[in-house]
């Protein structure tokens, strides 16, 4: 479903850096259509996207989607294309120049897909369908922008290599990651229990690398799902703990 609405609200201010009333921006994500049932079937639709018009400013893209449609790879990558075609006001040179990277959508097949598929359809009939969340308000909420720069990835650098001179090296990810699990921590309860575990979850794109189901590996430019998570658990970091990150979250 596709619906074209316009609005007055100040552009500016949505796409700056600084706190941000949340409720605002449900304004320019689609409603989605209710899920519906026929005879034995459940009907839920896969995409819903809402193009909202800024006279004089520019366009915003609202998407909501079911993720069983695909992952954010292959969302994004459809955006990307969306905007691409858009540009240029022709399919017919996005396909020329991307001949190669157009969405694969034959399903891979691993070494044990008939025995996996199983696994997971009976784990997916123990979930029970329910309708797209409503979005709630008022929420009570600002939404802002961070920037890590390079300085402040080598300053983050640095600090994790002094405080456990046994690592080569560190990457950007590990610690911008771990600097944003330790800041979220002490920001979402900074009263709490500090005996309590704190656990971060890491989603990974699986196209493009061989591994023990997929060798070779599965297409970069596969439309669907194709992720692996990974889950790191540290203790919470003390409330009154100096600004920063914790040294020990290299781990991650």
């Amino acid at each position: 479903m596709l619906t074209i609405a316009i609005s007055g609200l100040d552009f500016d201010q949505l796409v700056a850096d600084h706190a941000r009333e949340f409720n605002q921006f449900y304004d320019l994500l689609p409603r989605t259509p209710a899920m519906s049932e026929e005879e034995n079937y459940k009907i839920i639709p896969l995409i819903s996207l809402q193009v909202t018009l800024f006279p004089g400013r520019g366009i915003c893209l609202g998407l909501s989607n079911h993720h069983s449609l695909g992952d954010d790879r292959s969302i994004f990558g459809f955006v990307k294309a969306w905007a691409m075609i858009n540009k240029s006001g022709d399919d017919e040179v996005f396909v020329s120049r991307n001949e190669k990277s157009l969405p694969f959508f034959e399903r891979p097949i691993c070494k044990d897909s008939s025995r996996l598929s199983g696994i997971f359809w009976e784990a997916m009939k123990k979930i029970p369908l329910k309708p797209g969340a409503t979005h709630p308000l008022p929420t009570n909420r600002v939404r802002a922008s961070f920037i890590l720069r390079q300085s402040h990835i080598i300053k983050l650098k640095n600090l994790i290599l002094s405080a456990r001179p046994n690592i080569d090296r560190v990457s950007t990810f590990v610690v911008a990651a771990a600097y944003v699990w330790t800041t979220l921590a002490k920001s979402l309860d900074p009263a709490g229990d500090e005996d309590e575990d704190e656990v971060f979850f890491i989603t990974a794109d699986g196209t493009g690398r061989r591994n023990a189901l997929f060798d070779p590996p599965v297409a970069v430019n596969y439309f669907g799902n194709c992720l692996a998570r990974r889950r790191r658990k540290e203790d919470r970091p003390p409330a009154s703990g100096q600004p920063g990150i914790r040294p020990a979250q290299p781990p991650i």
